[in-house]
Formats: structure tokens, sequence, C-alpha cells
């Protein structure tokens, strides 16, 4: 299957696209994560490399989100730390040069080994936003309470995972042409910062099914 047969317009068409699922303020409340007014006015198109990302088990690390066509400035910063005493990992994302974080995500308690069944989406104040959980088959849903919001569609073969919302995709990541960069286009009305951290939570926890045990 070559780019043209991708389920979804590429990253940086999605950047540019309007939303047509019409979204009720009730629904709206429930798909934001952080203030609204940090990114205004902004591309929705990132891009990361690839090789910085920590996606082993067990691996930290600092990387940068690129923002825009250009990958003309540093949008967000990504991080990856393991607490004490489990080691447990915990992502978060926060603005450059901006004290505290934006928002995280980690191994909900009692999955802390990974492949986590579980993660937990955190706002900046370290409550708990939501849930995100494996569906089987490269397949992730977003709960708030018990209420799915979001799913994700995942191609490991072709390396690359959308949202949806409904049926309508919403945000894209998939590898772009240059040096191994995974490239990722969030339609202008969603929140980006809950894209990004849906999207990268997937990649760099991979969590996966709990084995369906015997009957």
């Amino acid at each position: 299957g070559g780019r043209s047969g991708s389920p979804a317009p590429s990253p940086r068409r999605m950047a540019t696209m309007a939303l047509q699922t019409s979204i009720l303020p009730d629904m709206d409340q429930k798909l934001t994560l952080v203030d609204p007014s940090i990114f205004r006015n902004t591309e929705y198109f990132f891009a990361v490399s690839v090789d910085q990302l920590p996606a082993e088990v067990g691996s930290t690390g600092d990387f940068q989100i690129l923002r825009g066509t250009a990958m003309n400035g540093v949008a967000l910063r990504g991080s990856v730390t393991a607490a004490p005493p489990e080691r447990k990992r915990v992502f978060t994302l926060s603005l450059p040069g901006a004290r505290g974080h934006l928002a995280s995500c980690c191994p909900t308690p009692g999955n802390w080994f990974e492949p986590s069944t579980e993660l937990q989406l955190l706002n900046k104040d370290n409550v708990v936003w939501g849930t995100l959980a494996p569906k089987g088959g490269d397949r992730y849903c977003v709960f708030r309470g018990p209420e799915m919001v979001l799913t994700l569609d995942g191609d490991q073969d072709q390396g690359r995972l959308i949202v949806m919302l409904g049926g309508e995709p919403v945000a894209h990541a998939a590898k772009g042409q240059v040096n191994e960069q995974l490239e990722i286009g969030v339609k202008p009305h969603m929140d980006p910062v809950l894209m990004l951290l849906c999207i990268l939570s997937v990649v760099i926890f991979n969590p996966e099914d709990a084995p369906s045990l015997p009957g």
C-alpha cells in the first residue's frame, strides 16, 4: 500500500482542514485539556524526531515538538522521567521556558509494569482528566469517566496513528519523508495538547490489552 492509500488526509493537510462534526458546547468542554488561548492563531502542524522519543520500556529523556511546516521553533517540550521507587514512567508536555507542565500521562496506578493496560491523562494540576485504553489490534479509546470521547486507529506497518471523533479523523500522525520525523497534524478546532498527549502516549508507552484469561 502506498502513501496514497491513507485512510485520512496527510498530517500537513489535516492542520488546514475545518472540522466537519458539529460539536456541542458540552462535548467541546469534554474535549478540552488546556486553556485554548495558549495556541490561538497557530497552525496545528507539529513534528518530532523519532530518534528522540523514549519509546522503549523503561527509557527516559527529553524531546522537542517543533512547530509548523517551516519547523521554525519549538512548540512544546516533552519529557519522560522515571519516578522512584517503582521507576514508574511519567510523560509530560510543557511550554518551552515555562515552569510546570501543561499535561501529563502515566500508567494507571496498579498498572505500572509496562506494557500497561491503561494510561491516565492528567491536567496541569495533576488531576486525572481521562484514561486511554488499548482495544486490541492497534486501536485505542480515550474515556472521560465512563464515556468514550475519542478513538485512535493505528497502523504499525505504515507507522501512523489517526485520532477519530465519531467517524471523523481529527488528528493524524505519520512518518514524514525526511530524516525519520513523526509529523502530526491536528484540525484547528481540536485541543492540540490533548491530541499530542494521546498520540505520543501511545508511541511512548505502547499500551497493550491484558491477555484474556483462558475460560
